[in-house]
């Protein structure tokens, strides 16, 4: 019955399903009893504000200290109008986030052509989108802040990428990874830009509010995040949260052998597969220099092994695996890459295994401790590597010498970046 819907019906559907869904999430977003947004980053922004120490003892907010000073302005209104407020912000995140990633993907109309494509990528992104508006958190804004860098890459704006990945990393930190990644593409200016960026944002609110003791926010959080994980008896994966939370491969290898191994011998192991990995990686975006879709896997590649080098993934941080989950679901239906069905398959199970409500609090906690969610990661890891590597070089040069042309022709027609609309109809 569907398929006899006009397109423009269709549209209407699903625009309607979203505001559905919006509308049901907001109401448990803003009258929500316990609220991460009110009880970490607005009482951080508070200190902030009053020249406190954004870290005190016990404290949940472990963020550099850039965030505290961006949600400063939240402070100022009530605790209602702020959460309204945010939520507007999520939604306009998560548009992006779907819009950078379909059109990086190369998605054309979502219900005529790419409908399996679609919904088969949105089981991969989808559950951790939810699961960041359900704990509040910034990670929404981080990715769509990725995401768009990667957009702007693929438009050959390297500045202004570098620009979003050093905002995005004076948020989170990980996203400093795409800085050796632009080095390694040939874009060294960009790549100091980077962290040029992630470190003048994070002394900005020195500039603002400085502490009472005269110390330093970003030598603070240094001190007490940064350095420990420097000392020989520091075991790996071990963060302001329960090891259960820690989703990254490091947090996976303290559940699995922090009680048979020394915290030395740990690092040398997890060091050791952070080298294995790194150099796999580096020569897959070596070989995939011709692939027609390399800087949409690339950038998959890059924000897989945030996740997975972190010293700290929780669940909310992987809505940037929406992209991989299109580009692996069109490289097995549209294009018959039967090697690419077992990564997409596990980056599918491990998604849906991060739904609590789905399978229950046990099942759930015995998938985070098996590293369901890590495991999603990895599949993107693996796809990317594959194909950016298993193209041959024959059949690399005829498909991308169309597209080579094409994209020229784009970048010589509009030298004005336009950020994307939302789920073009038509490419």
């Amino acid at each position: 019955m569907f398929a006899r819907f006009t397109d423009e019906t269709r549209w209407r559907l699903l625009l309607l399903l979203a505001l559905v869904t919006s509308l049901g999430v907001g109401v448990s977003f803003v009258t929500r009893r316990h609220s991460e947004w009110d009880d970490v980053y607005r009482a951080a922004a508070r200190r902030l504000q009053n020249s406190e120490s954004l870290y005190p003892p016990r404290t949940s907010y472990t963020y550099p200290p850039f965030s505290a000073a961006l949600i400063t302005p939240f402070t100022q209104v009530s605790d209602r109008t702020s959460r309204i407020a945010w939520y507007a912000i999520n939604l306009v995140a998560a548009a992006c986030i779907f819009s950078f990633a379909w059109r990086l993907s190369r998605g054309t109309n979502p219900l005529v052509r790419d409908v399996g494509i679609f919904w088969l990528g949105m089981l991969v992104g989808l559950p951790f989108l939810f699961h960041t508006l359900a704990h509040q958190q910034t990670d929404l804004v981080v990715s769509a802040i990725v995401l768009g860098g990667c957009y702007a890459w693929s438009r050959d704006r390297s500045m202004i990428a570098a620009t979003c990945f050093g905002l995005a990393a004076a948020m989170k930190c990980t996203p400093l990874l795409f800085a050796p990644y632009l080095l390694l593409k040939g874009r060294p200016f960009a790549a100091i830009w980077v962290v040029a960026v992630a470190v003048l944002a994070n002394l900005l609110p020195d500039t603002i509010h400085r502490p009472n003791d005269a110390s330093c926010h970003l030598a603070k959080w240094f001190e007490l995040y940064i350095l420990p994980m420097m000392k020989p008896d520091y075991a790996p994966g071990v963060w302001a949260s329960e090891i259960i939370y820690n989703q990254s491969l490091v947090g996976a290898a303290n559940r699995w052998f922090g009680s048979t191994m020394s915290p030395v011998e740990l690092k040398r192991a997890t060091y050791g597969l952070f080298a294995g990995m790194a150099a796999l990686g580096i020569a897959a975006l070596q070989r995939g220099r011709r692939h027609p879709q390399a800087i949409a896997w690339e950038g998959s590649l890059v924000m897989a092994a945030m996740l997975l080098f972190s010293p700290m993934s929780s669940v909310p941080h992987f809505a940037t695996m929406l992209l991989p989950g299109w580009l692996a679901a069109r490289a097995v239906l549209a294009e018959r890459q039967w090697a690419m069905l077992p990564f997409l398959s596990l980056m599918v199970i491990g998604s849906v295994a991060s739904n609590k409500d789905l399978l229950g609090s046990s099942l759930y906690a015995q998938g985070l401790w098996c590293g369901s969610v890590m495991w999603v990661a990895v599949g993107a890891y693996g796809a990317a590597v594959v194909a950016l590597a298993s193209r041959s070089s024959s059949e690399s040069s005829r498909t991308v010498s169309g597209a080579k042309v094409h994209f020229h022709k784009l970048a010589n027609r509009n030298r004005t970046l336009v950020w994307p609309k939302p789920f073009a109809r038509s490419e």
